[in-house]
């Protein structure tokens, strides 16, 4: 009884797991399977407010009903299985650990590999940095943290690269997985912690780096007290010779296309800004009793914030003239009426800011580098911890 219940486990989790990967290679469901899972959502369900919309969230409503599907389905589909040969169900798990092994080396690899080109967090913005703790979301948090060290976030993407390697080799992707374990193992308690919205994504992650080596468990088991073992690999090898180089041939390009594609994407997305030596945090050191007096601006990378005495704030976008010694700021909000502000840079780090000839007042600069979170590097030796 006992073994048929292990073998019903393995089943349904060979399956899933196929049906949670499924269509990778390819990019994403047809508009059609999509709206088959709204219909299932609002009609089985019962769920009247489940949509697709693209957020950056992996847990929206319409993921956890996506997933709610692809289990029963898993469940109808294993029940079905149980009364085939028992050679093609353990065929079904090999197509599983193999599909799973390069499905999860693809992921780690693209997360890994955009951590070293600031794609996923990359320095604090002047809007975060400027942002108290207490305002900060656990999310927001977490990615200052990584963000604020690209040496750290540069480490976990080796370890992310490293077992992604492991994985696709049929010699060592045991090893990967148990690599690739550690590491989605501490993402996922971070996504939990910190509340970041790939929960579903990055437990299936782990789930799969378990499965992968669930057929070894007893032979990692020997081989840390010191006994000898034997691995059980799972995987095609190819009989000749020139189909062996050049599965490995593919394997090293694969590596490279993601490599070669985050780099470019990276490049793509960071285009020269010559407005960049402005962006900075400015402080308006007047003080005034009128409610509309600016009393801060923040110009970063992308958009400007002003920041006024009746607490109002507005984005814009922006852009310098050097010649002219102006700012333009347009104004994200329609209602809004652009702003065309001239200014005169001061001694001691300052800067004044004029509005059709009016003085707004002298502004304190603060660039990013001069932030304490940033500024701080690496000590050798700290007579106190430096705990602020």
């Amino acid at each position: 009884m006992k073994e048929k219940v292990l073998n019903f486990i393995k089943l349904y989790f060979s399956i899933y797991f196929i049906l949670f990967i499924f269509p990778f290679p390819l990019f994403g469901f047809p508009i059609i399977v999509d709206n088959f899972f709204i219909w299932f959502g609002q009609n089985i369900l019962g769920l009247d407010f489940v949509k697709q919309v693209s957020t950056g969230s992996g847990d929206t409503v319409f993921d956890f009903v996506k997933l709610a599907f692809v289990l029963i389905l898993t469940a109808i589909i294993t029940i079905a299985f149980l009364f085939i040969k028992p050679s093609f169900r353990e065929k079904v798990t090999s197509i599983s650990i193999i599909y799973g092994r390069f499905f999860l080396s693809c992921m780690l690899l693209s997360y890994g590999f955009a951590k070293f080109a600031d794609g996923q967090f990359g320095l604090p913005s002047l809007f975060r940095l400027e942002q108290s703790v207490g305002e900060m979301s656990p999310m927001g948090i977490l990615w200052t943290f990584m963000g604020s060290s690209p040496a750290y976030s540069a480490f976990a993407g080796v370890c992310q690269v490293t077992a992604g390697v492991l994985l696709l080799f049929r010699r060592t992707y045991v090893f990967g997985a148990l690599v690739a374990f550690g590491v989605m193992t501490n993402i996922v308690v971070l996504n939990f912690c910190y509340d970041v919205p790939v929960k579903i994504f990055s437990t299936n992650l782990t789930l799969i780096s378990l499965f992968i080596i669930h057929n070894n468990w007893s032979q990692i088991l020997m081989f840390l007290i010191g006994k000898p073992s034997k691995i059980n690999f799972v995987g095609f090898r190819f009989n000749k010779k020139w189909l062996q180089i050049t599965s490995k041939v593919l394997i090293v390009l694969y590596i490279l296309v993601i490599t070669v594609g985050m780099s470019m994407s990276r490049i793509i997305n960071t285009e020269e800004n010559t407005n960049e030596k402005f962006f900075a945090v400015y402080k308006n050191e007047k003080q005034s009793t009128d409610s509309l007096a600016l009393t801060k601006m923040i110009i970063d990378d992308g958009y400007a914030q002003i920041f006024y005495k009746n607490d109002t704030v507005v984005s814009w976008d922006f852009k310098f003239d050097e010649k002219e010694n102006t700012i333009f700021f347009k104004a994200a909000d329609s209602t809004k009426t652009d702003i065309k502000l001239h200014f005169k840079p001061i001694e001691n780090n300052k800067i004044e800011f004029l509005d059709s000839g009016k003085s707004l007042g002298k502004f304190s600069i603060t660039k990013k580098e001069d932030f304490e979170l940033l500024k701080r590097g690496f000590n050798w030796t700290s007579e106190y911890p430096y705990n602020r």
